[in-house]
């Protein structure tokens, strides 16, 4: 591998300090960061950070007065920060993460600006904050530049080009390579679909027509990805025949199951950021007992055939350029099949995008609802881009749920039906 950056164009981003990234999840730790920002004083900083006095005072307890083993600290409950548990600290660097406050957001965020970086630097930040929105992809061509959906500077494509930012982008990876010393993926064992191995080479041969497709504008974008799927399967030798459109059983009952994944109601408990085959073969075995195929949210239930009804303007220019730069991040940072995403095949790596396009459209939808319209907007669209965004980069794709998704997600007949656009 080489540490070539490759950088993607017409990708803009500067930090606009809306402070709108910083809420939803409770951002992770190393043992660095937190021996970084746990131990100083925010005493005097307790009114900006809503917390009486007396619980910043005691919020760390440790085995020694002097706190340099960060390993044997533990925090009481009244602390802003947390230990992370065992499931969470899986093959990561992170160990603690800093609680959310009530309203979501870290309590850091002050007038959407972060305490931490104004009352001292950015580098006294934990070191995810000083990378985002930046991800660095390591492949045998060279290290791919992408950045995250959740930042709302990315979803307006505001500020200078990411082409223009070379030497920033080299310091940043170098911040990267320090938080991921032991970061390898692995691209030897590339496949086109099960038991089809695929050349790196070749790779990046389809990924020059997956580039040039996607960004046909004569095209809506749904059938842009029906166009790439088509050639997709036929270099599989299994291509896409004609047939009916009609969603079947399957189909539904796994948009609802990834749907719950990528739109969770609520905080996220453990397991639900995975794609679990006992809860999606239960839903499918007692779907006819309880209510119908329904997407949840804010307590309403929607179905399919009410949502259908809602329009959804693939031609709407801003729209259209937010999907397009969305999903050319995605296939240009190489995030969404072999390492770059649970090590799934080509083809069943794209079809996950072509189903994650059909959420985008179904929860897209729901929000216009709820608004009580009858046309989705941009707003609606880069909410629903955010939420799936922020949610993939916290969903593990264990071997098992891999597989998974390789069966189900493999058949070309499903993906025409789930991007038909009378479906969603």
């Amino acid at each position: 591998m080489t540490d070539q950056l490759i950088i993607p164009a017409n990708i803009n981003y500067d930090c606009t300090g809306c402070g709108k990234c910083c809420g939803g999840w409770a951002v992770p730790m190393t043992s660095s960061d937190f021996k970084r920002v746990a131990t100083i004083d925010w005493q005097p900083y307790a009114k900006e950070l809503n917390q009486p006095v007396n619980v910043l005072k005691d919020s760390l307890v440790s085995e020694s007065e002097n706190i340099t083993d960060t390993n044997t600290i533990t925090l009481n409950k009244n602390s802003l920060f947390r230990n992370l548990q065992d499931y969470e600290i899986k093959d990561s660097n992170y160990r603690y993460a800093i609680k959310v406050a009530h309203d979501r957001m870290c309590p850091f965020l002050v007038d959407n600006l972060c305490l931490i970086h104004s009352k001292y630097d950015s580098t006294t930040k934990p070191a995810i904050c000083q990378l985002f929105p930046y991800s660095f992809n390591e492949t045998p061509t060279g290290t791919y530049v992408s950045v995250s959906f959740v930042s709302q500077a990315v979803i307006y494509n505001t500020g200078q080009a990411l082409t223009n930012q070379y030497d920033y982008l080299l310091k940043k990876y170098a911040d990267f390579k320090a938080l991921f010393p032991n970061n390898a993926p692995n691209w030897t064992s590339l496949k086109l679909i099960l038991g089809q191995s695929l050349e790196w080479s070749k790779y990046l041969e389809y990924e020059n027509y997956i580039l040039k497709e996607l960004d046909n504008q004569e095209l809506g974008f749904g059938d842009r990805l029906n166009l790439i799927a088509k050639f997709l399967y036929s270099q599989t030798g299994k291509p896409i025949t004609d047939g009916s459109l009609k969603l079947k059983y399957l189909d539904k009952h796994l948009l609802v199951n990834l749907f719950k994944i990528y739109f969770p109601q609520g905080a996220v408990v453990r397991g639900e950021a995975d794609f679990n085959v006992n809860r999606f073969v239960y839903q499918l075995t007692w779907g006819n007992i309880f209510p119908g195929v329904v997407f949840k949210v804010n307590n309403h239930s929607f179905k399919l055939d009410d949502l259908a009804k809602i329009q959804f303007d693939e031609n709407d220019a801003d729209m259209s350029s937010l999907m397009y730069r969305y999903y050319y991040c995605k296939i240009f940072g190489k995030l969404y099949f072999g390492a770059g995403f649970g090590q799934l095949s080509l083809v069943a790596g794209f079809n996950h995008l072509a189903f994650l396009y059909a959420l985008i459209k179904i929860n897209s939808k729901i929000l216009a609802k709820i608004r009580g319209v009858g046309k989705v907007s941009f707003i609606d669209l880069a909410q629903s881009i955010k939420t799936i965004e922020k949610r993939l980069g916290e969903t593990f794709v264990s071997p098992n749920t891999a597989a998974s998704l390789e069966l189900l997600l493999s058949s070309p007949g499903r993906l025409k039906r789930v991007l038909a656009t009378n479906n969603i």
